[in-house]
């Protein structure tokens, strides 16, 4: 009887495992209250996405022919930016070498969010509709402030956010 009785209870126990995996899967699956602030993440997919279609107006402007596709250039490291262009190669921003990723650099100075509270989407709205007025987002160049360049915005109401550490 010990040998059923434990292959009963490793069954029972596996298949409460089971369900309560599920439906905590299922409850992952909805749709978070944009209340919550993760849910600005998705910013920076869409802003990301904008920035790998924009098109530079400042290119050929830096020392080095940039080469290759907006996200890319912005976000190369100080070597590929050297070698290719990008924005880690502008000599006006200083770029910490090895470059953060973007969770690490949402987390601190400027944007102060960290990525499970929205930090990426803050990070994209900060760079994509406040900063890519001012500077060209590929190649750091600023622009004229009688010219200035074009936000790369998210479908979400998230505003520029440059919080105080």
């Amino acid at each position: 009887m010990t040998r059923k009785r434990n292959f009963l209870c490793t069954g029972l126990c596996t298949a409460a495992l089971l369900l309560a995996g599920t439906a905590g899967a299922l409850a992952a699956q909805k749709d978070q209250s944009p209340s919550i602030g993760g849910q600005n993440n998705r910013c920076w997919g869409e802003i990301a996405s904008g920035l790998a279609q924009y098109e530079s107006t400042t290119m050929g402007q830096t020392a080095v022919d940039e080469k290759g596709g907006a996200m890319g250039l912005h976000s190369r490291s100080l070597t590929a930016a050297e070698n290719n262009g990008g924005f880690a190669s502008n000599g006006v921003f200083t770029i910490p070498q090895p470059r953060d990723g973007v969770g690490n650099v949402s987390s601190g100075f400027p944007h102060n969010t960290p990525p499970g509270d929205g930090g990426n989407g803050q990070h994209a709205v900060n760079n994509g509709e406040f900063l890519a007025t001012i500077a060209d987002p590929a190649t750091g160049v600023f622009f004229s402030p009688t010219n200035p360049g074009t936000a790369i915005t998210c479908s979400l109401d998230v505003n520029p956010n440059f919080g105080v550490p």
